[in-house]
């Protein structure tokens, strides 16, 4: 009996300890993030990202985790752990010897908002690498884009016309080279090169523009994009799950960790998941607008971050994204 309160002491006093470095690392770090942002805001420095915006949509922590402090503060915490726990000699190192991690690390803690670099996502990250460097980073392990076969080139030369009565007038003509019957394994592609243009006639056919500013995201979603992307991965096994839909991916990372005791975590939610049929396997994500407010747009900005990290968590991803 006297062992087991002997136990039991040991373990309070070691998650006091752990709550007392936790509090003292939270609060040192809350001080050094106002030092680091007064002194930027003093010097007006501008960095790869002009004051980036923060998201704390996607976050979900515990009150114990949150209480006092923002979800940013609490992001850099985890990202000093993250760094802490990599291992240096298993680090991305150039042939200058610059560790990529390194460099990201050192130069994203000072950021006063959350970009892709707090998880050692590079994105824009040119100015930190010196010319080679960087000729080395976006040249490791590229593939070349494959080339499109020239049936699927001429198609489409057919279909650039400059009228819509021309466009309807060839859109309904044999599209199949030399009459052939069909075959989904040889022609599916130029199957879906002619539906997208028969699906898009509908719109180009009216009097009045149908792309005015009062569409929705969702009008776009479902007469414009579901034409143009969802067909063309029918024949490779592939969805294309809209609505919202949760990444299987991101809920995973999430909870890797967890225990009966506490909530499962979701994952984070974008307009669109590719994932493989019948599978919880995921290939990319998507997220769209019903209008273009270019790269400063807080939209593009918002959706980016959150693109990308949906990405580095998905199977068949890597690290680092150009």
């Amino acid at each position: 009996m006297e062992q087991q309160i002997q136990a039991t002491e040991n373990s309070l006093r070691q998650i006091n300890v752990i709550q007392n470095m936790f509090i003292d690392r939270r609060n040192r770090r809350k001080r050094d993030y106002n030092l680091q942002t007064d002194e930027i805001a003093s010097k007006k420095v501008r960095s790869i990202h002009d004051i980036p915006e923060t998201s704390s949509s996607n976050y979900t922590g515990t009150e114990q985790e949150t209480e006092g402090t923002s979800p940013f503060e609490v992001d850099l915490v985890k990202f000093d752990e993250a760094y802490l726990e990599l291992d240096p000699n298993r680090m991305w190192t150039l042939r200058s010897g610059s560790k990529v991690e390194e460099v990201i690390y050192k130069f994203a803690r000072n950021l006063p908002g959350e970009t892709c670099l707090h998880s050692f996502i590079i994105n824009d990250a040119k100015s930190l690498f010196f010319d080679d460097e960087w000729k080395e980073i976006t040249a490791s392990e590229v593939k070349d884009n494959s080339k499109l076969e020239r049936s699927l080139r001429e198609l489409m030369k057919k279909y650039t016309v400059k009228s819509v009565k021309e466009l309807r007038k060839i859109v309904y003509e044999q599209f199949i080279p030399d009459g052939n019957e069909y075959d989904q394994s040889l022609h599916n592609n130029l199957d879906f090169i002619n539906h997208a243009y028969r699906s898009m006639l509908f719109l180009w056919q009216k009097e009045e523009n149908p792309f005015d500013s009062l569409k929705l995201e969702g009008w776009y979603e479902m007469n414009v994009w579901s034409h143009l992307i969802d067909l063309a991965f029918h024949d490779i096994n592939i969805d294309l799950v809209r609505g919202e839909g949760m990444s299987n991916a991101s809920s995973d990372r999430k909870n890797l960790t967890r225990t009966i005791n506490y909530r499962k975590k979701i994952g984070r939610k974008g307009d669109g998941v590719f994932r493989l049929c019948s599978d919880r396997l995921e290939f990319g994500a998507i997220e769209a607008g019903r209008k273009w407010e270019g790269q400063s747009g807080t939209k593009y900005s918002n959706d980016s971050l959150k693109l990308f990290k949906m990405l580095e968590e998905h199977d068949c991803t890597t690290r680092y994204y150009m």
